[in-house]
């Protein structure tokens, strides 16, 4: 088996404006794989695989980004993030759908009070756009990502 690729990771600080200071994040992943040999795998998910297959469950494209804008005890922030289609059995053909898991796009928003030193009250949603994908279709069948969610944190002590 070999896997390449290359990640590249940006982020900016601090920057301070008018309206308060925000922080930026930008991550991207690209990656390559292939078995260097034909064997009939063990693995019965896999079966037949032949030189030059690529892995399942490895996504060419991952990406992540985030922004935060701190105001005084208020913090806003969101987040995105890309998944790219992966193979659920090794090839080196174009995988269709119903052999692939499906591209996804997803995005989370939170607001995060802090009371004091101690206390903060932080409300988030994850997947926020309620976005629907098959992320695995073995080794039972098709299973969906996670639906939006709602919740409320409170953490105490040195937060």
């Amino acid at each position: 088996m070999e896997i390449g690729g290359v990640e590249f990771s940006a982020s900016k600080t601090g920057l301070a404006t008018g309206v308060g200071r925000f922080d930026f994040r930008l991550n991207y992943t690209y990656t390559e794989s292939a078995f260097q040999s034909e064997f009939l795998s063990s693995f019965s998910q896999w079966g037949l695989v032949r030189k030059g297959d690529a892995l399942p469950y490895l996504p060419s494209h991952v990406g992540s980004g985030s922004v935060t804008l701190t105001r005084d005890q208020l913090q806003y922030r969101a987040d995105i993030g890309y998944q790219d289609f992966m193979r659920e059995r090794p090839g080196s053909s174009v995988a269709l759908p119903g052999e692939r898991t499906e591209r996804r796009v997803t995005l989370a928003l939170s607001v995060l009070y802090k009371v004091n030193q101690e206390v903060q009250v932080q409300l988030f949603i994850k997947n926020a756009t309620d976005e629907q994908a098959i992320v695995s279709r073995r080794p039972f069948g098709a299973r969906p990502n996670a639906p939006r969610y709602v919740g409320i944190r409170l953490r105490f002590g040195d937060a």
